[in-house]
């Protein structure tokens, strides 16, 4: 998931599904490309290297073309022209953010040393560092006098040090599945085949 910004870092995490449909944060990036898309696309690139990547979704806003460049493209198009196919996610914050809190929900043991009924759906493996750090941070909007910023507070969070929040509850909103990696052909067997079957 990637959640390109033209001034704040851009965030991008990696998510791993496993055949109990557990998701695992496995890595992130949290950079600001000095070098332009060229230089995003090969750092996601490199990532991406490590794992088996089969989707990549971006915030829509990034396949909207820029009246200001004169090549005519949107970020989506020119991370394609480097290899990096985004598919636009959905732009629904308030179901990601349902979808975040129901699968970090568990429920423990009364009296238990750490068994639980219940086993949270996600988890964040520890290199990613700026995840936790924003869920750990995550606000939200309080109704805190006359101010009329805050005297009619949404029921929401905060829109602020969010980024790879936005990038997780993006890809949990699209229930990704676990399914086998594809078996390799061996290139030495010959495939007999019938023209007329």
């Amino acid at each position: 998931m990637l959640d390109p910004h033209p001034r704040t870092n851009d965030a991008v995490l990696w998510v791993a599904i496993d055949r109990k449909g557990r998701k695992f944060v496995v890595d992130e990036l949290w950079i600001k490309c000095e070098n332009g898309t060229k230089e995003l696309a090969e750092r996601i690139k490199r990532k991406d290297s490590q794992f088996r990547v089969v989707k990549h979704i971006i915030d829509p806003s990034a396949s909207i073309v820029n009246q200001h460049d004169e090549d005519g493209k949107s970020l989506t198009d020119r991370l394609r022209e480097f290899g990096l196919p985004y598919e636009d996610a959905t732009k629904s914050r308030a179901m990601a953010n349902r979808r975040i809190e129901d699968a970090m929900a568990y429920t423990k043991l009364d009296g238990g040393e750490g068994e639980m009924i219940k086993a949270p759906e996600l988890y964040v493996f520890e290199n990613c560092n700026q995840l936790i750090w924003e869920i750990e941070h995550w606000r939200w909007q309080e109704n805190k006098g006359r101010s009329s910023e805050t005297k009619n507070a949404p029921n929401a969070p905060i829109d602020k040090d969010d980024h790879l929040i936005e990038d997780l509850g993006r890809c949990l909103i699209q229930e990704p599945q676990w399914f086998p990696k594809p078996k390799k052909v061996n290139q030495h067997q010959s495939i007999s085949f019938d023209p007329y079957d």
